[in-house]
């Protein structure tokens, strides 16, 4: 390859990361918290799965849905399947060390999650209880992720090799060393060094795809143009983008319909 040193331990967990990112507008700390119980149900048919997330883990507590593509259900499945069962019995020895301080699920529901003899509900679950948040092989067989019998399975859907949920700074770095790297790469090979990426730039991809793919598929398919195209923007994209990013307000994602109505013109920027 182009980096025979590269030695990353985990590289399909943060690829899927980035890609749960750029694809739902999830915040690092929203995506880092994410259980496997907070995926989506799948239906037979669909190609976009909707969940919830919980408003404990959401910026001011404003809990929202979110879409995952089946082509992404598709790669998770694989990654579960295979390096995050390698995450998992890496792990083993620190779970092991640390089961006192853990959180052990002994069954759940829809809903809640049994610890401790308790029912709780999961989204009454801070970020700091479901970074440590573990199970038996028994209740991890009925989410189809088979463990060997003698297993703490961590409930995280991207654990670190210590078990537990990867921190937001411990994210940064991923993703600033990840960018210093390919910089690294391009200077080697005569090219200019492409914008470092982090987890929020990956946020404002998202937004601004969808704004872009919006406007385009009015442009494309309805007669309104003007004002009119951009007052249906207004009124219903961008209320579903704001929606989708958790924004208190319509005004926050408005940048993201200035950028594509100026983009349109010629005009570059946020």
């Amino acid at each position: 390859g182009l980096d025979p040193t590269f030695r990353g331990g985990a590289p399909e967990r943060n690829g899927l990361y980035a890609d749960l990112l750029v694809t739902t507008g999830m915040r690092r700390q929203e995506a880092g918290a994410l259980l496997l119980l907070d995926l989506p149900t799948r239906k037979a048919g669909q190609v976009l799965h909707h969940g919830r997330l919980p408003q404990e883990i959401c910026k001011g507590r404003r809990g929202r849905r979110y879409r995952v593509t089946e082509f992404l259900m598709r790669r998770l499945d694989t990654y579960h399947a295979g390096e995050w069962q390698d995450l998992v019995q890496r792990a083993q020895p620190a779970l092991k060390r640390s089961r006192e301080s853990l959180k052990i699920v002994t069954d759940f529901d829809a809903t809640r999650v049994r610890i401790d003899g308790r029912w709780i509900r999961r989204d009454r679950l801070s970020i700091e209880d479901r970074a440590c948040l573990a199970t038996t092989t028994e209740v991890s067989d009925r989410l189809a992720l088979p463990c060997r019998a003698d297993w703490l399975v961590p409930l995280q859907v991207f654990p670190g090799t210590h078990g537990r949920a990867l921190t937001t700074d411990s994210w940064t770095r991923i993703f600033s060393v990840a960018s210093q790297r390919v910089s690294a790469l391009h200077r080697t090979v005569g090219l200019t060094p492409p914008m470092p990426v982090s987890p929020h730039v990956l946020r404002h991809t998202f937004a601004l795809r969808f704004m872009e793919e919006k406007w385009r598929a009015l442009k494309e398919h309805s007669p309104m143009a003007g004002n009119a195209r951009k007052a249906y923007m207004v009124a219903n994209p961008l209320m579903e983008l704001a929606e989708l990013l958790g924004h208190a307000s319509e005004q926050t994602s408005k940048k993201y319909l200035r950028a594509v109505i100026g983009a349109s013109r010629g005009v570059v920027g946020i």
